[in-house]
Protein backbone atom coordinates (compact mmCIF):
# COMPACT_ATOMS: atom_id res chain seq x y z
CA UNK A 1 0.00 0.00 0.00
CA UNK A 2 1.15 3.51 -0.88
CA UNK A 3 0.70 6.08 2.35
CA UNK A 4 0.33 9.74 2.83
CA UNK A 5 -0.30 12.17 5.70
CA UNK A 6 -1.53 15.62 5.81
CA UNK A 7 -2.75 17.80 8.18
CA UNK A 8 -6.23 20.11 7.67
CA UNK A 9 -6.64 22.79 9.97
CA UNK A 10 -6.19 20.44 13.42
CA UNK A 11 -6.79 17.09 11.97
CA UNK A 12 -4.55 14.84 10.72
CA UNK A 13 -5.32 12.07 8.24
CA UNK A 14 -4.10 9.22 6.87
CA UNK A 15 -4.20 8.20 3.20
CA UNK A 16 -3.63 4.64 1.82
CA UNK A 17 -4.11 3.10 -1.99
CA UNK A 18 -3.37 0.29 -4.17
CA UNK A 19 -2.16 2.93 -6.58
CA UNK A 20 0.08 5.78 -5.98
CA UNK A 21 -1.73 7.69 -8.63
CA UNK A 22 -4.75 7.97 -6.28
CA UNK A 23 -2.76 9.88 -3.36
CA UNK A 24 -2.43 13.29 -3.06
CA UNK A 25 0.78 14.92 -4.25
CA UNK A 26 2.12 18.06 -2.67
CA UNK A 27 2.52 20.62 -3.12
CA UNK A 28 -1.14 20.49 -4.56
CA UNK A 29 -1.66 22.32 -7.92
CA UNK A 30 -3.76 25.57 -7.15
CA UNK A 31 -6.80 25.48 -8.63
CA UNK A 32 -10.02 27.39 -7.51
CA UNK A 33 -13.27 25.87 -8.74
CA UNK A 34 -15.34 27.46 -5.48
CA UNK A 35 -13.98 29.38 -2.74
CA UNK A 36 -16.58 26.92 -0.44
CA UNK A 37 -14.56 24.14 -1.24
CA UNK A 38 -11.01 25.12 -0.35
CA UNK A 39 -8.96 25.10 2.66
CA UNK A 40 -6.55 27.79 3.65
CA UNK A 41 -3.88 25.68 4.22
CA UNK A 42 -3.22 21.59 3.61
CA UNK A 43 0.20 20.01 5.34
CA UNK A 44 2.22 16.75 4.21
CA UNK A 45 2.49 15.16 7.46
CA UNK A 46 4.38 11.93 7.95
CA UNK A 47 1.88 8.34 7.67
CA UNK A 48 1.54 7.13 11.45
CA UNK A 49 -0.62 4.40 13.57
CA UNK A 50 -2.14 7.54 15.58
CA UNK A 51 -3.93 10.04 13.36
CA UNK A 52 -7.43 11.36 13.92
CA UNK A 53 -8.37 9.57 10.94
CA UNK A 54 -7.60 7.64 7.99
CA UNK A 55 -8.97 7.01 3.95
CA UNK A 56 -8.35 3.70 2.09
CA UNK A 57 -8.63 4.38 -1.72
CA UNK A 58 -8.77 0.74 -3.19
CA UNK A 59 -8.85 1.01 -6.99
CA UNK A 60 -10.79 -2.68 -8.56
CA UNK A 61 -13.13 -3.05 -11.12
CA UNK A 62 -15.86 -2.99 -8.95
CA UNK A 63 -18.96 -0.40 -8.72
CA UNK A 64 -18.32 2.58 -6.56
CA UNK A 65 -18.61 1.63 -2.82
CA UNK A 66 -17.59 2.85 0.36
CA UNK A 67 -17.58 1.59 4.37
CA UNK A 68 -17.22 3.62 7.52
CA UNK A 69 -16.35 1.77 10.51
CA UNK A 70 -14.36 4.30 13.67
CA UNK A 71 -12.31 6.64 12.11
CA UNK A 72 -11.44 4.95 8.91
CA UNK A 73 -13.57 5.23 5.90
CA UNK A 74 -12.42 3.13 2.88
CA UNK A 75 -13.77 3.65 -0.89
CA UNK A 76 -13.27 0.94 -3.18
CA UNK A 77 -14.02 1.05 -7.29
CA UNK A 78 -12.65 1.90 -10.34
CA UNK A 79 -11.14 6.02 -9.39
CA UNK A 80 -8.27 6.10 -11.71
CA UNK A 81 -10.71 5.60 -15.04
CA UNK A 82 -13.43 7.61 -13.27
CA UNK A 83 -10.85 10.67 -12.36
CA UNK A 84 -9.78 10.63 -16.35
CA UNK A 85 -13.30 10.88 -17.10
CA UNK A 86 -13.87 13.73 -14.30
CA UNK A 87 -13.58 17.75 -15.43
CA UNK A 88 -14.07 18.66 -11.87
CA UNK A 89 -12.13 16.02 -9.10
CA UNK A 90 -13.95 17.83 -6.43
Amino acid sequence: MYKAGIKILEVKIGIESNREELLFHFPLKTEVKSLLTDFKDVESIPYSADLDGYISVEESMEDPSFEFSGGKVRFKGPFLKLTREASDLR
